[in-house]
């Protein structure tokens, strides 16, 4: 399964924290993460990311 992480631009700190905080989750159900340009730089800056 493919999930799209799409945040708006008051919500992209939100968003990597749900993500951060679920990543085990999405791991273990094997469900790819695709995100757009600016929200996807975010996760991929956030520790672990």
């Amino acid at each position: 399964m493919t999930i799209a992480i799409i945040a708006h631009d008051g919500k992209k700190v939100d968003m990597v924290g749900f993500v951060r905080d679920h990543i085990d989750f999405f791991h273990k159900r094997n469900i790819h993460l695709i995100a757009t340009g600016t929200t996807g730089s975010y996760l991929e800056k956030a520790p672990g990311g």
